[in-house]
């Protein structure tokens, strides 16, 4: 049997990616027309954040039992806050679409995280269901968190800020979640 923790933290990493992500997709667009950046290169960033999510599942899926290893979650979700430290410590247009960019890889790891592990379970079913309704919470959470500091500090390129905050304080529970069943068993390879 898998170890049964890695189902609440995949069901903290699909919240989180979903927290970072969203008010970036919505934010970011509107606040680079304002700049009078056209959609055309807005949308450059984001295409390529679609496409590394996309890629990474596949480089994912070989080494899927790597993920049962509290070095992967730090791996990936501690560079990914540390990439959005970065980019609000140097805010600019093009540190934004790198930051926007490589945010994919991170998505990636989470969407296929979340899925990995709620699938390896005998309630897979309603494990992803929960994925699903994470998706909207983590959705609308990220977004009125962000707007409501980006409104309290005046810093509008909050969102990344914002957004490392989550990533760390959310690597912190799942680190715990992971630690308190021991060590954790991954499936057997097919």
């Amino acid at each position: 049997p898998v170890n049964r923790a890695y189902i609440w933290v995949g069901w903290l990493i699909i919240l989180t990616a979903m927290f970072v992500q969203r008010p970036i997709h919505n934010f970011f667009p509107a606040l680079s027309a304002q700049a009078g950046i056209s959609a055309l290169v807005v949308g450059l960033p984001l295409a390529l954040h679609l496409a590394l999510q996309g890629l990474t599942a596949f480089v994912l899926f070989p080494i899927r039992n790597l993920l049962y290893r509290q070095t992967s979650l730090w791996i990936f979700q501690g560079g990914c806050a540390a990439l959005c430290l970065l980019t609000w410590l140097w805010p600019s247009f093009a540190s934004s679409c790198l930051g926007i960019s490589l945010l994919g890889i991170y998505t990636g790891f989470a969407y296929f995280a979340a899925v990995f592990y709620a699938s390896n379970s005998p309630r897979s079913a309603f494990n992803i269901g929960v994925n699903e309704c994470l998706v909207g919470l983590g959705s609308f959470a990220g977004l009125f968190a962000v707007e409501g500091w980006m409104k309290q500090s005046g810093d509008l390129n909050a969102m990344f800020l914002v957004g490392a905050l989550a990533l760390l304080t959310s690597l912190l529970l799942q680190s715990a979640c992971a630690g308190r069943s021991g060590k954790p068993r991954a499936p057997q390879a097919d």
